[in-house]
Parts: C-alpha cells; sequence; structure tokens
C-alpha cells in the first residue's frame, strides 16, 4: 500500500501545491544535475556523488574501510542487488530462512531487488572506490546485513511504503539477533550495528515504541530512518487554519529513539518534499543523488559511454554511470584513429581497424512528410519524447517511460492530424555500417537540425518545445538506442547476435569540434587519436528522505568504527552537536540540528573520555598514525 498523494490528501487545492512542489524540484535537480565529480579522464570515469563532499565524507581523517572494524549496517529495505559490481569488495549477507538468531523467518530473498530502492540505499552507503560506477560514504570494505520487507510487486514508494508495524519489528528483530550471533562469535571485535531503514508510515504504533524504547538501552545500536516526503501535505492548526510550515510525523523516524533525517539539495536548500517537524534530528542531500541500481530495474541494455582525445583535448564524457546515451551496443575502451564517414551513405575504407565516426541521419521517407493542410497537432516535450522514442525503436529511451494509454492518445491525435513521417534509416543501421567498415569502436552525432528532432518535423512543434530540442541537439549527446525491435526495423535483426562495437554518441557541437580536429590532421598528415568506452550502466539518480538516510548511516559507521568504546547516546550525540546549523539557530523543524557533518563528527567523539580507551585492534598502523596514538 502507498501513502496517498499530495492531490488525494489536499482535494483540488492539493494539485496546485503538488505543481508547485514538483517544478521547485526539477529546478533543484536541474541546479545538481552537474555536481557529481568524475574521479578520472576516463570516458567513463567513477564518480563522486555530490552528497559525499558535502558531509565531509572526503576526509583523510576517516577509516576507509569498516568491515574489520566489528561494524555492522543492517539495512531493512527493497533487497539488494548482491552481484552489482560496485558491491562485490563488500562484505554481504540477509536474512535468511536457515538463519537460527532470525526465527520469525524471513520471507523474501535478501539479495534480490525488484525495484531498485534498496540497491541505490546500499550504494550511497558503501559503493567502492574502485575505478568504476560511483563512491559511496564508505569508500572500502563495509559489511552490510539486509532485511528485505517489501514483496515482489515492490510495496515502496520513494521510502513512503506503507510496512505494517508487525513488519517491521520483525526485521528489527532480524538484524538484532544477527548482531547478537557476531557478538558471540567475533568478542574482540565488539560489534556495533546502525540500522538504515529508508521507509516509513503515517501513525505510530505503541508496540513499536516499545521496541525502540527497550533496543536503544543496549547502547550499542543506533537506528536512523527518513523523516518523510510528504511536505506539501497539509497540517491543521489548533484553530483550523491549515499549514505546509509544519506536517505531520513519519514513523518509525519520529519517535525520538531514531534519528529522523530531512533531505537537502546541493546547495543545502530544503527539498520540496522533506517533511517538517519537531521530529527531525539532521540532514543529509536527498535530492537528484546518483547510487547504484538494481540490474532488474534499469531498462534493458542501458549503457554509459564516452569519447576522450588528447591533442587537441576534448572530454565527452558520460553524463554519470547511468547514462544511457546509446543503448544496446557493444562494451569495452578502444583507442585508434577517428574515421569521419560522413553519414554513412558510401563506403568509408579509412574506418578499417579505427573510430568510425557517423552522423545520424533518419532519412525521412517524403511520401509520408505532412500535407501542410493537414499538419500533425503541435506537439509538447512529452508527446515528442515518445514520438522520437517510438522513431527510434527507443524501447531504452526514458521517453519511451510514458504511460501507454498516453503514448495511444499521442499517437492517434498524430494520426487524425496528419501522418507522422517515418524514418528509413535508424541508429542499428549506422552500427551495422561502421561494422562492415572493419572498425573497432564508433562515434554517433545527433542528426542535422533541419531534420527535425529525430525525424519528428520542427513544424509539429510548440515554440518552447522547438526551442528545448534544438538546444538539446546542439548540447547534449545522442541519448537513444541501437535496438530500434520496437519499430520494426530491419537491422537490428541482423545485428543483435553478433560483437556490436563499443560507442559514443555526440552533441552538433562536439561532433563539429571533432570534425575540426581529423581535418586539421588529415592536412598535418597525421593521425587524430582518440578513444572510446562503453560500459553497461545499472545506476540511477532517486530523489528522496530515504536517499538522505544512508548518508547519515554511512557517516556514523565511519566514524564508530574507530570508537567501539563509545556507546550509542554518545556517538548520536557527536553528530547532532557538530551538525551544520542551516536553519534558524538550534534545532528547527526542516534541518534538526542541521547537515551532518562526519570530520567534525569524528573529532568531536576523539575529544570524549570513552574514546581514550581505544582498543588498539580497531585501527591499523596508517589511522593511528593519523590519530597520533
Amino acid at each position: 500500500m502507498h501513502l496517498p498523494t499530495a492531490e488525494q490528501q489536499q482535494g483540488p487545492g492539493g494539485a496546485k501545491a503538488a505543481a508547485q512542489q514538483q517544478q521547485q524540484q526539477q529546478q533543484q535537480q536541474a541546479e545538481c544535475k552537474d555536481r557529481s565529480i568524475p574521479l578520472s579522464d576516463s570516458p567513463v570515469p567513477e564518480y563522486q556523488p555530490y552528497g559525499i563532499a558535502q558531509i565531509q565524507a572526503t576526509s583523510s581523517k576517516l577509516t576507509n574501510r569498516t568491515d574489520d572494524k566489528g561494524m555492522l549496517i543492517c539495512i531493512i529495505d527493497s533487497g539488494m542487488d548482491a552481484g552489482h559490481p560496485d558491491l562485490r569488495g563488500d562484505t554481504l549477507d540477509g536474512c535468511k530462512f536457515e538463519d537460527s538468531f532470525a526465527p520469525a523467518g524471513c520471507p523474501f530473498k535478501w539479495d534480490q531487488d525488484l525495484v531498485g530502492h534498496g540497491t541505490h540505499v546500499a550504494g550511497t552507503i558503501a559503493a567502492q572506490r574502485n575505478n568504476e560506477g560511483v563512491v559511496g560514504v564508505i569508500p572500502g570494505p563495509a559489511e552490510l546485513y539486509v532485511v528485505r520487507v517489501f514483496n515482489d510487486s515492490g510495496d515502496v514508494n520513494q521510502g513512503q511504503g506503507l510496512v505494517y508495524g508487525s513488519t517491521v519489528i520483525l526485521a528489527f528483530t532480524q538484524c538484532e539477533g544477527r548482531l547478537a550471533a557476531l557478538q558471540v562469535a567475533h568478542p574482540e571485535k565488539q560489534y556495533r550495528m546502525v540500522v538504515s531503514m529508508s521507509l516509513g508510515a503515517p501513525g505510530p504504533l505503541t508496540i513499536e515504541r516499545m521496541y525502540f524504547r527497550e533496543a536503544i538501552k543496549r547502547g550499542d545500536i543506533l537506528f536512523v530512518a527518513s523523516s518523510g516526503n510528504n511536505g506539501s501535505s497539509p497540517t491543521m492548526l489548533a484553530d483550523g487554519e491549515l499549514t505546509t510550515d509544519v506536517n505531520p510525523g513519519n514513523y518509525p523516524g519520529s519517535y525520538p529513539e531514531v534519528i529522523a533525517v530531512s533531505a537537502v539539495d546541493c546547495a543545502n536548500n530544503l527539498a520540496p518534499f522533506s517533511q517538517k517537524n519537531p521530529s527531525v534530528d539532521l540532514a543529509a542531500p536527498g535530492l537528484h543523488t546518483l547510487s547504484t541500481a538494481s540490474r532488474n530495474d534499469v531498462l534493458p541494455g542501458s549503457m554509459a559511454s564516452g569519447f576522450t582525445s588528447v591533442q587537441p583535448r576534448i572530454r565527452v564524457q558520460s553524463a554519470g554511470p547511468r547514462s544511457s546515451q546509446l543503448g544496446s551496443s557493444g562494451t569495452g575502451k578502444v583507442t585508434g584513429k577517428i574515421a569521419d564517414c560522413g553519414t554513412g551513405s558510401a563506403p568509408c575504407p579509412q574506418a578499417k581497424d579505427s573510430i568510425c565516426m557517423v552522423q545520424y541521419d533518419p532519412q525521412i521517407n517524403k511520401q509520408q512528410t505532412p500535407n501542410p493542410s493537414n499538419p500533425p497537432a503541435t506537439r509538447g516535450r512529452a508527446t515528442v519524447g515518445a514520438l522520437a522514442s517510438r522513431l527510434l525503436g527507443g524501447g531504452n529511451s526514458s521517453a519511451s517511460r510514458v504511460p501507454p494509454q498516453q503514448q495511444q492518445q499521442q499517437q492517434g491525435r498524430g494520426v487524425q492530424r496528419g501522418v507522422l513521417p517515418q524514418p528509413t534509416k535508424f541508429l542499428c543501421d549506422t552500427m551495422e555500417f561502421c561494422m562492415r567498415q572493419g572498425a573497432k569502436a564508433m562515434l554517433v552525432a545527433n542528426p542535422p537540425l533541419q531534420s527535425g528532432f529525430y525525424g519528428v518535423p520542427f513544424a509539429t512543434l510548440d515554440a518552447v518545445t522547438r526551442a528545448d530540442v534544438t538546444s538539446r541537439i546542439q548540447d547534449s549527446p545522442v541519448f537513444a538506442t541501437f535496438d530500434c525491435s520496437s519499430a520494426k526495423c530491419s537491422c537490428w535483426g541482423r545485428i543483435k547476435n553478433t560483437a556490436r562495437l563499443p560507442a559514443a554518441g555526440l552533441s552538433l557541437r562536439q561532433y563539429e569540434e571533432v570534425k575540426a580536429a581529423v581535418a586539421a590532421a588529415k592536412k598535418a598528415r597525421r593521425q587524430f587519436v582518440g578513444t572510446v568506452e562503453s560500459k553497461v550502466g545499472a545506476y540511477k539518480y532517486l530523489s528522496g528522505t530515504s536517499m538522505a538516510v544512508p548518508h547519515v548511516t554511512g557517516a556514523i559507521a565511519r566514524v564508530w568504527a574507530v570508537y567501539p568504546n563509545c556507546p550509542a547516546t554518545i556517538v548520536r550525540a557527536a553528530f547532532e552537536q557538530t551538525a551544520k546549523d542551516l536553519g534558524p539557530k538550534g534545532k528547527d523543524l526542516q534541518f534538526g540540528h542541521g547537515l551532518v557533518q562526519a570530520e567534525a563528527a569524528f573529532e568531536y567523539l576523539a575529544r570524549q573520555p570513552c574514546a581514550k580507551g581505544q582498543a588498539a585492534g580497531a585501527l591499523d598502523a596508517d589511522e593511528r598514525t593519523q590519530l597520533g596514538q
């Protein structure tokens, strides 16, 4: 069951509030989109999401690994894609039927994640620094234990799945049982646990509250949960007035024994969906955050690709590892000379054993061009996205995610007002062309502006959409797929079972830059050399207080790992006392104590008496040197 939407909660007025929230969120996302930092010059580098530096998780004072320090992280969520390449370096386990310490049983497989929520959370906590994908708050190995509480239908909505209290309590018990088993097996490690709960429901439960009261007395467990995503939901005041300045609680986050986390963007502005109430304790990045995705949740053929050259220096890095610029291409990294093969309409022998560069030309069938006296309906961006996706066979394009009913309505309007022109050439035709030339990799540039948006004539676009797509063609690399089977193309059937070429996309501006470099090199009687790289991309951006929770969970684990003698109450105080104040002075409804700061909390804890009795085995030689021990 999902929580009601803002419109359902507020009636007709809710639609306006929801629209305003969506507009604000889109603006904030646009500002944060390019804040992820590439960690190398590779065409497809590993990325550091913006939130890592924002919470001081880049500090050299912090331990890089927690798996060898008795620090258990229990993730209660939708499961995890345990085979994800960015999580393989972690110590992974989860609740299973045969676990003697989980007498309640575990109804779902912990190492499956059909919706991608739990995998995203896990990646933010502990994606490995391994030259691919993303890096998490803990860059080295961490010990994760996963309890899956959502069924195969994915009963989770950005952390707002309505989970029955009994289910959550059983999950808590399973986490606690795992901790107890490790404490018995490895007493020398002084095992502690941080529980990550990116979920919630609108009402408290007495039995649930009783559990937290008892569990927190142990001193070796900290609970972290989302503050909730209904920030636009109104609250009725005592005088009957409605306000969105304060929101109802979200449980278990609103229990005082649990650290409730609100979400901010890359500029420390409160995310519009983040709930505001006295229960909020800390804030962390939660808007448009990049992390690992379950491979069951990404579209088939999703790729991350890019191109770089040294002389002249040109960089077309993937916009992030989730960038599906050219879906269903081959994979690999190829360095070689660039051969300019125009639109691929004539043989290009110079492409043999090289990187074949082609400008995509849809070659619209002129016989199907709309009659000016009976033009298709003027189209906006959503309609154009769906139509362009259909023309490209874009089953892997983000534009193709328009609901089927809406696509049928849009296509129906086009039929009534004129026939949409069809391309006679698809992207997979360009791939097949380069393969026939004997190329090792390929570059594909956007089509000329005069061809419209991938074959959708500019005459059918409204003014705003025309300006938008013109900018995208000029400035954004090709974002489409070679798999055009949904458009019943013939080329995909010929190449789908072959070893396809690694491929990267180019915007029109980038295409002109590379063309000029090829021409200059030819004039100077030398070769223009570059590198194309293409990888499978199981990564995505998500927004929600669910995404803020793992930032705090990872930070606590990294700090507490070094100080096993410090009880949970002191560790929590360290983070609350050192948080960066973002709102009114002191604790407030929006940010709680403020933005979590890992390095500041580490230094605070180092000054506490409990840190003086530090067990020597918890630190390696380098870490002891850093602390002057």
